[in-house]
């Protein structure tokens, strides 16, 4: 009999609410193309109901291992209800939305964001009877050299109008959430943009307030921490350190070196995550816990935080996936209360999705999630294996535990574990998204942990001084003289520091890019493989959670990496 336990409940409640969120994503995918015809759009419901049966099916046998029936009530709510939900969330352009339209128009719009690459996302000015969604805007070369226009900068822009997606009858499906251009269209739609201009003509109506500022302080904060390192450091450096620091959403990086870390298995490095956070609210926890005693304040403090990091970064995937994971830590030991870690995943995951249901098919959400919930399922018997041996030991012999041979042994032992984890639970994934396998994943990773860990943490604290220093000049505006030369003081110490760090912090960098570089650069790094079935990636999944489940009871360990290589020969099949 299966011991069943509410963190095993809050898991199988977490997954019937994912799979009854991409069975919503695919009934509205449907819905929307439905100039492919009938026939398919049956094909893809079917799929849809087949998921959401699937996994109520499924998650109702685990609870009936246990001897509950009523815990399938989970499975029979949950699933449905996120699926629903979803349904009911899927954006439709009004009817006389800018995505109906075709052809040269002039548009007087405000500029609501810009994204790494430039492209300018804005909203039209003029109210529409109905409800309208946001416009790409595409910038010709002429003027994508020169610095896009901030954000709340009013614009005139002229230019042919496409809708965002084309419907056809008959077309190439491709799977949701992946990296090709039609998918990345399909999220783009998803998150409310129907229409693209490919802009002839821009001219500049109105600036934001604040001349030279964005109207969100969180996207001044930022760029005024990316400017502060492109002054500090020379060619791509900079760049690289905003991005270890706040993601790679927040900076426009080379093509050469997002391509050269993704080969290398390091694009880790370049996404803001839970690593990221976990140094900041350890810094404050530390840093407030020096001032009071008071666990409220310093919990208080410490969430704070964690939202101001999440405004920073912005609210990606994995930044919201490790933003909810620490809420609850905080939580959990405000009230003195252990956390389990894959109720804790689940949990997140319930969240983020009621929130944004449609984020289900973000290709970021997917890795990020699958490699968490992988290293969740299988560190804890990996440790349990790698120390079960010392327990036996003496207390005479414990001291040898803590030499230089062991630590560096544990330490070896603990790296190789999470990699090899977090590579087999995003494995499937990238070569069903990317048809592409990196080979050298395990010796780029375990060559560039020593240095990320001091990397990250001289980042943050530059990245600190830096956006004191940009504050303490911007509270000086207007003043007295004396304040004027007061924070011109404390404003060159700070930058005179951060120049300092980053230096420090650039040799690190210069070895982080040449490693990946000339891994990237051997002949066998990375190979090309057939498009993966989705019966495969079903059939590997089920046969990882499998192995972890006897890696995890120590029992039956054998056949369950049995049915791990067969999983993983389907695959390649």
């Amino acid at each position: 009999m299966l011991r069943l336990t509410l963190p095993l409940v809050t898991v199988i409640a977490g997954f019937c609410a994912a799979a009854g969120c991409f069975a919503g994503v695919l009934c509205g995918r449907a819905v929307l193309m439905e100039g492919a015809g009938a026939g398919q759009n049956l094909n893809v419901s079917a799929e849809a109901w087949l998921l959401i049966c699937g996994s109520v099916l499924i998650a109702s046998f685990i609870l009936c291992l246990g001897r509950r029936p009523r815990w399938c009530l989970v499975a029979l709510v949950v699933a449905p209800g996120f699926f629903a939900s979803t349904l009911c969330r899927y954006p439709q352009p009004g009817g006389d939305d800018l995505s109906i339209s075709s052809g040269s128009l002039t548009l007087v719009c405000r500029v609501e964001r810009v994204d790494a690459r430039g492209r300018l996302y804005v909203h039209p000015e003029t109210e529409c009877d109905g409800p309208s969604g946001s416009i790409l805007v595409y910038l010709p070369r002429s003027l994508s050299e020169d610095p896009p226009p901030l954000q709340g900068t009013v614009l005139r822009i002229r230019g042919p109008a496409r809708a965002l997606l084309k419907r056809t009858r008959h077309r190439e499906r491709s799977p949701p959430g992946g990296g090709r251009s039609r998918d990345w269209e399909l999220r783009l739609y998803e998150m409310g943009v129907y229409t693209k201009i490919y802009c002839r003509r821009l001219e500049i109506l109105e600036l934001p307030a604040s001349p030279g500022l964005p109207a969100d302080p969180f996207t001044a904060s930022r760029q005024a921490i990316v400017a502060g390192h492109r002054a500090n450091l020379d060619g791509d450096l900079g760049d690289l350190l905003s991005s270890i620091v706040l993601g790679d959403r927040t900076v426009r990086l080379s093509p050469e070196i997002r391509e050269t870390f993704r080969v290398t298995g390091l694009s880790h490095l370049l996404a803001a995550s839970g690593f990221n956070l976990s140094i900041l609210v350890g810094a404050v926890y530390f840093s407030v816990s020096l001032i009071t005693r008071n666990r409220l304040l310093i919990s208080v403090t410490a969430l704070a935080a964690t939202a101001s990091f999440v405004g920073l970064a912005g609210a990606s995937a994995s930044v919201v996936r490790a933003a909810i994971m620490v809420s609850f830590l905080i939580l959990a030991r405000l009230s003195f209360r252990r956390l389990h870690s894959g109720a804790a995943l689940a949990a997140t995951l319930m969240v983020a999705l009621s929130l944004d249901p449609l984020s289900i098919v973000d290709v970021g959400m997917q890795l990020s999630y699958a490699a968490t919930a992988v290293i969740v399922g299988g560190i804890g018997a990996v440790d349990r294996l790698a120390t079960g041996g010392d327990r036996d030991k003496s207390e005479a012999d414990s001291s040898e535990s803590f030499s230089i041979y062991a630590r560096l042994r544990r330490w070896l032992i603990d790296s190789t574990a999470v990699i090899v984890l977090a590579q087999s639970g995003v494995l499937p994934l990238q070569l069903f998204y990317f048809e592409r396998l990196g080979l050298l994943f395990l010796p780029a990773n375990l060559l560039i942990e020593p240095v990320v860990a001091p990397l990250t943490v001289a980042g943050f604290v530059s990245s600190t001084l830096l956006l004191v220093g940009a504050q303490v000049e911007r509270f000086a505006d207007g003043s007295l003289s004396q304040v004027v030369l007061l924070s011109g003081l404390f404003s060159g110490l700070f930058s005179i520091l951060a120049s300092g760090l980053d230096w420090l912090a650039s040799f690190l960098l210069r070895y982080m890019i040449a490693l990946a570089r000339y891994l990237a650069g051997l002949e066998w790094a990375t190979i090309e493989v057939e498009p993966v079935a989705i019966q495969g990636l079903v059939v590997y999944y089920f046969s990882l959670t499998y192995f972890l489940f006897c890696l995890s009871r120590q029992r039956q360990v054998f056949l369950g990496g049995i049915f791990l290589l067969a999983g993983l020969s389907m695959l390649f099949l």
